[in-house]
């Protein structure tokens, strides 16, 4: 049976209803979208997305037809904790503990450094709607709002890149997630993000069970990054938008 939920946190960005659909697409019919049909039917402007595991090809073929579009193949990695740890990090790299010249570093640079993300690569997402969306994302982290830690690596004393990590428990194992991680524009191509990533696993892999993180298809640098570092793809899922009027 298809869910329809509101996500309220993206609607405040949209300036009106974001809605995220989930079922067991594999099983996923025709039949289903009566209920997105129903929904849709009172509203003037909504967005409406899923992630649907690459293997439920027919689900995608439906959405498809029900005016989604792909905007993005995420891929999602895994690192055994067994696996040793790997050599520290070439750079300084801090805990924001509070509001200060690193937190205000770490939001400027998820407000500037993105053009993977799903809404980076959605034609009718603004370049300026989805800056601020991942500017955001760090932003509630600074106010502790979302998240267990944000790290900031620092190049010549200034910020250089974040890293946002999530530890949960999922069916009894804790795991450790990249939720986000960037590097400034300038500051690109000089091992920061390798930087990061070596500090998270050196960092969680003690405390964790499983390692994740999670990245899209376009970011090819991204995705040989996470497999020099020791992860290896585990899942992948479609990310589809749908736009009642566009955004």
């Amino acid at each position: 049976m298809l869910e329809i939920a509101e996500d309220s946190w993206l609607s405040g960005f949209f300036g009106h209803g974001a809605f995220r659909l989930s079922a067991p697409w594999e099983a996923f019919s025709a039949g289903d979208l009566k209920a997105l049909v129903e929904h849709r039917g009172g509203l003037k402007k909504a967005f409406y997305y899923a992630k649907v595991p690459t293997q439920a090809v027919g689900a995608v073929c439906r959405l498809n037809e029900a005016g989604f579009f792909t905007v993005d193949v995420n891929v999602t990695f895994n690192r055994s904790v067994k696996l040793p740890a790997l050599p520290p990090s070439g750079c300084e790299v801090a805990k924001v503990e509070c509001d200060g010249d690193l937190a205000r570093g770490a939001v400027a640079i998820a407000g500037s450094c993105f053009k993977y993300s799903r809404f980076h690569l959605d034609p009718l997402v603004s370049p300026e709607l989805a800056h601020r969306i991942k500017a955001e994302w760090i932003e509630n982290y600074v106010r502790g709002k979302r998240g267990n830690g944000l790290y900031v690596a620092k190049a010549d004393g200034k910020p250089a890149g974040f890293l946002a990590v999530i530890a949960a428990e999922e069916a009894g194992r804790k795991v450790g997630v990249i939720d986000l991680i960037g590097v400034a524009s300038s500051a690109q191509g000089k091992g920061i993000g390798k930087s990061l990533t070596r500090f998270f696993v050196n960092e969680f892999r003690g405390k964790c069970d499983d390692l994740l993180v999670g990245t899209q298809a376009a970011n090819v640098p991204s995705m040989r990054l996470y497999e020099s570092c020791g992860f290896q793809v585990c899942k992948t899922a479609y990310v589809l938008h749908k736009h009642l009027c566009a955004a």
